[in-house]
C-alpha cells in the first residue's frame, strides 16, 4: 500500500475503530517536541495525581496501598511511602486490582518475558494508544513515519482455536494494508533466516524490528551465505525487547549498512525510552514516572538499580512504583544534565535483575562489560554464564566443528577473573546447542545470586524461571539448579 495511503487515511481509520487515540496524542506531544523542565513537570504532577486519585477512587486495593502517598513538590516524595509493586503480588492479587467498572473494551494481555516467566495483567485502549503515539514519536525523529513500509521480525504465536486461526488471518491481511508486517525467524535456521532476507529483498522495508539477537543472526547469515545482499530502501534497524550490545549494533551496522537505534520498554510498563539520532536514550516523560531504585529507597549517582515505573494511563490496573526487573544506572548530575533542552536522558539499560552478576566479596557487577570482554578477548560466542553461587560460575557453551580452536578459555577466565575476583571457582560445560526459550530471546547471563543483591521481588527465587539457566540440549533438564 502506498505510504501516505496508509499514514493518512487506513491508520487513522483503524485506530479510531478501535477506540484509540493514538494520532491525537502524537499531535499533542509533537506541539512540544523540545519541552522545557518546568512544563514537563507539570504534566507529570497533574499525570500523577490523576492516577492517584483515579486508583484511590475505584479500587479498593489500591486505596489502602496509597495511604502512604504525601502530598509533596517532589513528585518521588509523593511516591516515598506507597511500597513498591512486585509481579509477584501481582500474580496474586490481579483481579484485585482491576477497576472493576472499567467503561470500553477491556483486555487481557501476557506478556512475553525474556525467561519465559511471564505477567498477566488487563489493560485498556488508552494505555495502547500512548504506546503507539509513543513509537510514532520516537520513529519521527529519524524520519520514519506511520505508513513507511515496516517489518517487525518477531514471534507469533499460532492461535489454538479456529476463530483465533481466523483473526490472526485478519490481522496478516490488516498489516499488509498498512505497510507494517510480522514474520516470525524462529527456530533462527539458515532456512528460515533466508526467508526473513527474501521478504525484505521482496518487500523492500524502511524499517526493520526485532530483538538485537535475531537481527545480529540475520547479518551473520548475510555474511556467511550472502555477502553481496543490500536490503534496498532501508533507512533505520530499531532494536527492542533485549539488552543491546555494542558487538552487535557494530554488526548490524557494518552489515546492512543503516543506523541502528534502540528502544526501551516492555510490554507490561510500557515504552519508557528512546534513542534519538544524538544517540541518547530519552525518557517519554509524558506518560509515567521512572524511579531507580535500591533497596526500596533511591539509588545514589552511580550505583545500579532497578527500574521502577508509575504510568499515568493505566487505568484499568494501575502499575503503581511497578518494578519492571530491569537494571540501570542511576545517572550523576553531570550526566543527568547532558543533552540540553527536551525530555529527560535516560540511562542505558543493563539488563534483567536476574543478568546482573555477583563479585565473590558479595558487590553487584552488571553482565554488560564481562559479555563484551568475553566476546572480544576469548573468542566465546554462543554461550550462557549461570553463577548459583557467590563464588562460583558456569560457562555454558555451544560445542561445534573448530570452538576449541577459536576458543580461548585462559582468556575467558582471565576476564572472568578480573571482574568476579581472582578467587571464582569455574565450571565449562559444552553442549550441541542451547533450548530455546518460548519467546525466543537470548541470554547470556542468569544469575540468582546477583537477581537477590538489586531486585525488589523477593519472592523470585529458584523456584521462578527467571532464576533458571537456559539449558544446553544435552544436559538433563534444570529445575532450578545445575
Amino acid at each position: 500500500m502506498f505510504p501516505r495511503v496508509a499514514r493518512q487515511i487506513l491508520l487513522p481509520f483503524h485506530e479510531a475503530i478501535l477506540g484509540r487515540s493514538t494520532f491525537s496524542i502524537w499531535r499533542r506531544l509533537e506541539r512540544q517536541p523540545a519541552p522545557d523542565w518546568e512544563w514537563l513537570h507539570a504534566v507529570q504532577r497533574d499525570g500523577l495525581e490523576k492516577i492517584l486519585a483515579h486508583a484511590r477512587e475505584q479500587i479498593p486495593y489500591w486505596r489502602d496501598r496509597l495511604a502512604g502517598a504525601l502530598s509533596a513538590a517532589d513528585l518521588s516524595a509523593i511516591l516515598a511511602g506507597v511500597p513498591v509493586l512486585t509481579r509477584a503480588e501481582i500474580g496474586r492479587h490481579r483481579e484485585a486490582m482491576r477497576w472493576r467498572a472499567a467503561p470500553g473494551k477491556v483486555l487481557m494481555h501476557r506478556s512475553g518475558g525474556t525467561t519465559d516467566d511471564n505477567l498477566t495483567f488487563y489493560w485498556g485502549r488508552t494505555r495502547q494508544s500512548w504506546d503507539r503515539a509513543m513509537r510514532y514519536r520516537g520513529l519521527a525523529r529519524h524520519g520514519i513515519f506511520p505508513g513507511d513500509r515496516i517489518l517487525h521480525i518477531w514471534p507469533r504465536y499460532p492461535g489454538r482455536t479456529r476463530l483465533d486461526r481466523i483473526k490472526q488471518r485478519l490481522r496478516d491481511w490488516r498489516d499488509r494494508l498498512t505497510n507494517d508486517e510480522v514474520l516470525d525467524a524462529r527456530p533462527l535456521s539458515p532456512e528460515r533466516l533466508d526467508a526473513v532476507l527474501d521478504r525484505c529483498a521482496s518487500y523492500r522495508p524502511v524499517l526493520l524490528i526485532g530483538y538485537p539477537s535475531w537481527l545480529a543472526a540475520l547479518a551473520e547469515r548475510v555474511r556467511a551465505a550472502h555477502p553481496r545482499f543490500r536490503p534496498g530502501g532501508l533507512r533505520l534497524i530499531l532494536c527492542t525487547g533485549e539488552v543491546l550490545f555494542a558487538f552487535q549494533r557494530r554488526l548490524i551496522e557494518e552489515t546492512f549498512g543503516v543506523r541502528v537505534a534502540q528502544e526501551y520498554g516492555s510490554q507490561d510498563a510500557g515504552l519508557i525510552a528512546h534513542e534519538e539520532p544524538a544517540g541518547d536514550l530519552r525518557l517519554n516523560a509524558e506518560q509515567m514516572v521512572v524511579e531507580i531504585l535500591r533497596d526500596g529507597r533511591p539509588a545514589s549517582p552511580g550505583e545500579l538499580g532497578e527500574v521502577v515505573v508509575t504510568h499515568f494511563y493505566m487505568e484499568v490496573m494501575p502499575f503503581i512504583r511497578y518494578a519492571t526487573g530491569d537494571v540501570v544506572r542511576q545517572p550523576g548530575t553531570k550526566e543527568a544534565g547532558r543533552g540540553g533542552p527536551g525530555l529527560p536522558v535516560f540511562p542505558v539499560p543493563e539488563g534483567r535483575t536476574s543478568d546482573m552478576l555477583a563479585t565473590t566479596d558479595g558487590a553487584l557487577c552488571p553482565m554488560r562489560p564481562v559479555v563484551e570482554a568475553l566476546v572480544a578477548e576469548s573468542g566465546l560466542r554462543d554461550f550462557s554464564l549461570y553463577q548459583p553461587r557467590q563464588d562460583r560460575l558456569v560457562v555454558l557453551f555451544v560445542e561445534r566443528a573448530g570452538t576449541e580452536k577459536t576458543l580461548r578459555r585462559p582468556a575467558a577466565e582471565e576476564v572472568l577473573r578480573f571482574f568476579l575476583g581472582k578467587n571464582l571457582h569455574l565450571e565449562w560445560r559444552g553442549g550441541s546447542r542451547f533450548e530455546p526459550f518460548t519467546s525466543g530471546k537470548r541470554r547470556f547471563v542468569c544469575s540468582p545470586v546477583g537477581m537477590r543483591l538489586v531486585g525488589h521481588d523477593r519472592e523470585s527465587g529458584l523456584a521462578r524461571a527467571r532464576a533458571w539457566p537456559q539449558r544446553l540440549e544435552k544436559e538433563p533438564a534444570v529445575n532450578g539448579t545445575v
